[in-house]
């Protein structure tokens, strides 16, 4: 008994956070996005494939999900069959066909789906995805042993948190940026560690000093990556025009 009671609030606060992760790890990818609020649709106008060009409110949902309020108040939904490209706010979307998205341990192929432009000249193409990808989680059956793995630890003092195997694939919301060089015909995910991107990064900007010293001792995120190459492709682009 003075064994259980010692333990007891440890063993509560485990229970506690292991209930919070439970609910955070089981909960469907559909049933997460329900409680996010769509973003508001934004003026703009398509490319269709069949050579149209239609001005119409847009909103883009998912890769391959795109909402279009035309001017006589139709809603439609267009594929990335149906579109070559368009225009929303101030943002430029184009369709990238048969591509990898690759992230760590996961992944996924696409045989179409919609970008959005970050960088397109000086021989670099930078876009940005955003979709939803099939991604390795912990699965429910071995939550219950991180649940218990993680109470005791807690109650007696460590804060190490236990890891256990065995993970499910589960479909969630995704950002990635795909790079590609010139006369290269794969794309490139790009990596998130900061030493893994000056890899990358390094040598497409090495002839802009400013650039290429910006990233050699600066700090570096996949975040940061769309306005820096923007930036060296309007650069490049002046400096060739002048």
């Amino acid at each position: 008994m003075a064994f259980s009671t010692r333990i007891l609030p440890g063993f509560r606060a485990g229970l506690t956070l292991f209930l919070l992760i439970g609910l955070a790890l089981t909960t469907p990818a559909w049933a997460q996005g329900k409680k996010k609020k769509l973003p508001p649709l934004q003026p703009g106008r398509l490319h269709l494939t069949d050579g149209r060009l239609l001005p119409a409110q847009l909103r883009l949902e998912d890769g391959d999900v795109l909402k279009a309020l035309g001017p006589d108040g139709a809603e439609k939904t267009y594929s990335p069959d149906e579109v070559s490209s368009f225009v929303m706010g101030t943002d430029s979307f184009t369709v990238l066909r048969d591509f990898y998205v690759t992230l760590v341990r996961d992944a996924e192929h696409y045989s179409s789906s919609f970008m959005r432009v970050c960088a397109a000249g000086a021989g670099l193409e930078l876009y940005e995805f955003r979709g939803t990808m099939s991604r390795q989680q912990v699965s429910g059956g071995n939550l219950a042993l991180v649940g218990a793995g993680l109470a005791l630890h807690m109650a007696a003092g460590n804060t190490a948190i236990p890891v256990y195997g065995g993970r499910q694939e589960t479909f969630v919301m995704t950002t990635a940026w795909l790079l590609r060089r010139d006369g290269n015909p794969r794309w490139l995910t790009l990596p998130s560690g900061a030493r893994n991107l000056r890899e990358v990064l390094e040598p497409l900007v090495a002839d802009d000093q400013v650039l290429a010293a910006s990233v050699r001792w600066g700090s570096l995120r996949r975040e940061d990556v769309p306005a820096l190459l923007s930036q060296y492709v309007a650069r490049k682009t002046a400096k060739a025009k002048s």
